[in-house]
């Protein structure tokens, strides 16, 4: 399935255009002064993440980009998300552009945190927030992906599945509530 591109009339009075979209996703994006917004909306799985890398590349490989990704519409988001998101991020840091990630969802927040992507992505409730937050917020871990080195520093117990100690079981609870 190819993205599909529309320009629209659109959010707050600016003009959007639809970028891409699918079955249960849809993503647009709104030109704000120097900020550039992408909007998702719908579910965020492997389908969706097939489309949206690829547009977000290119979004972040433009001349000293600002973008922020919209999650507040998105209902649902599973770790291809997480992961696209991070692989976003990664890519646009080492061209000197900046992502950051808008997100006022307690459910996908508290999903972040458990994984341990809350100071990876660094969420902010508005673009302008997310884009500071993320300017102000951790380097990105070292390696070929985040989700991996995550689960290589946790030790032994996150690579053998079904297995977690009560040390890993008490971290990730202090995560959370952190």
């Amino acid at each position: 399935m190819r993205p599909e591109h529309r320009r629209t009339g659109g959010l707050s009075g600016a003009g959007s255009e639809r970028i891409a979209s699918g079955i249960h996703f849809s993503a647009r994006v709104v030109q704000a002064g120097r900020v550039t917004t992408m909007r998702l909306q719908g579910e965020i799985d492997i389908v969706a993440v097939l489309e949206l890398h690829p547009v977000l590349r290119e979004f972040t490989s433009r001349p000293a980009p600002a973008l922020a990704i919209d999650l507040r519409p998105v209902t649902f988001i599973d770790c291809t998300g997480l992961t696209m998101l991070v692989e976003i991020r990664r890519y646009a840091s080492v061209r000197g552009a900046r992502v950051g990630v808008v997100c006022d969802d307690p459910r996908a927040l508290r999903t972040m945190a458990v994984v341990g992507l809350s100071t990876v992505l660094c969420p902010g409730p508005t673009p302008e927030a997310a884009l500071a937050a993320e300017r102000a917020g951790a380097p990105l871990p070292a390696g070929t992906g985040a989700l991996r080195d995550t689960a290589r520093d946790a030790g032994p117990a996150a690579k053998r599945p079904g297995t977690a100690s009560s040390t890993d079981t008490k971290s990730t609870a202090r995560r959370v509530t952190e």
